[in-house]
């Protein structure tokens, strides 16, 4: 009988390791904003929940507005000009960035059973592709009397 629970142990943790790692892995939508905010949503104004709901920012929008359109900022910087406090919000985005390049190399070691082991020498030769993802700043808000003064955002990403 306890094999029975050990296995049906295993199969509950790894079920609920890969919807860990599902959910972890689900991209944050406006809609997935609003539905986990619902009340911060229905207390904008009529044109700040259009706009959200379209994940737009325009100049006069709350933060709250702001949040639920764009989502958590990856950075938020304070700061003045005059005698007005500012803050900005940066949000970053991450681009591949593709390439492919021959490699070699030696290698000389130990190889084999613990008990039993052997030298080696071995030359590799090879051609790969490698994938690096570069961070860019994808868009920036800035608040001033906690409402949009100005954003920016990356031009052909719409929909990062």
């Amino acid at each position: 009988m306890p094999a029975v629970k050990l296995m049906m142990m295993k199969a509950i943790l790894s079920f609920v390791g890969i919807a860990c790692l599902v959910i972890s892995c689900a991209p944050s939508t406006p809609d997935s904003r609003i539905a986990a905010r619902p009340e911060i949503y229905q207390s904008l104004s009529g044109t700040e929940q259009s706009l959200v709901r379209q994940g737009l920012v325009r100049r006069g929008m709350s933060r709250d507005a702001v949040r639920l359109a764009w989502g958590e900022p990856s950075q938020k910087i304070i700061g003045a000009e005059g005698r007005v406090e500012k803050e900005r919000w940066d949000y970053a985005g991450n681009r591949p960035s593709f390439e492919s390049q021959f490699y070699s190399g030696f290698g000389y070691g130990d190889y084999g059973h613990p008990y039993r082991r052997s030298r080696y020498g071995m030359i590799g030769v090879g051609y790969g592709p490698d994938v690096t993802y570069v961070p860019y700043l994808k868009a920036s808000v800035t608040f001033a009397n906690q409402r949009v003064e100005s954003w920016q955002r990356a031009m052909g990403n719409r929909d990062d």
